[in-house]
């Protein structure tokens, strides 16, 4: 018996068009949500750098409040948004708010900025001093806010912080 020689059929090698339409939709999904991720943490990041900037720079601030409350001699003036005192150079200095920055004016160093003011991108809010002259030693409380961003505050472009600290005066 012969054999008939049979014509070998070719393997096909190309893909059908639903393999690729699910190929690329899969490809797809996968790129959109690995770039969502991405600028979440590109968004995030901007975030907490922002709220570290805001941090340090009201605690300096309160800081060196702080320390010159601490070593004042007496409380000359005490209102909510500002403060003169005598220190221990016997100079007369005050803390008040102005453009939306926290101020130290004193007739030795002039005035001069505890807070990174609009163009660090910091704004003051709420600067309010409460002296308790009629105990023995002074005390005075101290409350602000500091804000960066813009002024929708769950943005993740903005950050606000409060603080506060009281301080008793060491030299009256």
């Amino acid at each position: 018996m012969k054999k008939i020689p049979h014509k070998k059929q070719q393997a096909q090698m190309a893909f059908t068009l639903i393999e690729l339409m699910i190929t690329t939709a899969i490809t797809s999904i996968i790129l959109i949500t690995v770039t969502g991720l991405f600028i979440t943490f590109l968004a995030s990041s901007y975030k907490i750098r922002l709220s570290q900037s805001v941090r340090e720079s009201g605690n300096q601030a309160l800081q060196s409040m702080v320390t010159q409350l601490r070593n004042a001699h007496s409380i000359t003036n005490c209102q909510t948004g500002s403060i003169t005192f005598t220190g221990p150079d016997d100079q007369e200095s005050t803390f008040f708010e102005e453009n939306d920055q926290i101020a130290s004016s004193s007739a030795l160093n002039g005035t001069y900025y505890l807070t990174n003011g609009k163009t660090g991108s910091n704004s003051l809010e709420n600067l309010e001093f409460h002296c308790y002259p009629e105990e023995a030693p002074i005390y005075v409380q101290i409350d602000f806010s500091l804000f960066s961003g813009n002024s929708n505050l769950r943005s993740l472009s903005s950050s606000r912080l409060e603080f506060n600290s009281g301080v008793t005066l060491r030299n009256n």
